[in-house]
């Protein structure tokens, strides 16, 4: 449509939630990949790590190439059940681990590449769709913090 750019952008994404003693614990998970391929590929259109949603021990757009390979595990507990003005809020801690790492082509990955970050979560979670939350995630520059509305992933 007018640009010179010609590239494809490729993404598979695997979620997963299992709840355990009647959802007071929740073990979710996703595994993500995604490749873009092509000549002048703008900046922002490539695989980007980091942020709030994918590596939460790096700041936003920390790491760029072109793939990237993703993985989230978080335990969601629910810490107590709050009720007033018939309005239920369930208070959450979420201790999580993020692995990701970027390159060039999936052939080129290596264990030196990946990063791992560990942290946690606090959540406000009024049902079915409203989520407050802070998570601290620490990385190999420091910790970082987060805060949002809506579950990571």
């Amino acid at each position: 449509m007018g640009s010179s750019a010609s590239y494809q952008h490729y993404e598979a994404e695997a979620k997963g939630f299992i709840p355990l003693d009647h959802a007071r614990y929740v073990s979710v998970f996703r595994l993500a990949y995604n490749q873009t391929l092509g000549n002048g590929v703008p900046f922002l259109e490539r695989s980007i790590l980091g942020g709030e949603s994918t590596l939460r021990g790096y700041g936003r757009n920390r790491f760029i190439d072109s793939s990237y390979f993703l993985c989230n595990l978080e335990e969601r507990i629910r810490l107590f059940r709050w009720e007033v003005f018939d309005v239920t809020a369930d208070w959450e801690v979420a201790p999580f681990i993020d692995l990701g790492a970027v390159f060039e082509r999936l052939d080129m990955a290596s264990s030196r590449n990946f990063e791992f970050n560990p942290g946690i979560g606090f959540r406000a979670v009024v049902r079915p769709n409203i989520v407050g939350r802070v998570d601290i995630g620490i990385g190999r520059d420091g910790p970082a913090v987060f805060v949002g509305l809506g579950h990571p992933f």
